[in-house]
């Protein structure tokens, strides 16, 4: 599963690298001074690293799970099953 991710994942980013040069190559001919190159790129690689992790979060249940509560310790036996009197537990 992880191989397929990442594979997934470099596919996915070279798709965007390809369409930012496109996109970017686009701006410059039609002469868009509104649109700055470097948005277009920073675009790009944010997307390249959000939406794999964020499909993969949703697809494998990657949330944390919460765990149990822990359960109430009791005061230690000695090995003849008596309890010990001189000892002190507050739990």
């Amino acid at each position: 599963m992880i191989a397929a991710w990442m594979v997934y994942a470099t596919l996915f980013g070279a798709l965007l690298g390809v369409t930012a040069l496109a996109v970017e190559r686009t701006v410059r001919a039609v002469h868009l001074r509104a649109v700055s190159s470097r948005a277009i790129w920073a675009l790009a690689l944010g997307a390249t690293v959000l939406v794999p992790v964020v499909l993969c979060m949703r697809r494998c249940s990657c949330a944390p799970v919460s765990a149990p509560p822990p359960e109430r310790c009791s005061r230690p036996r000695s090995s003849s099953g008596a309890r010990r009197s001189s000892v002190a537990f507050s739990p």
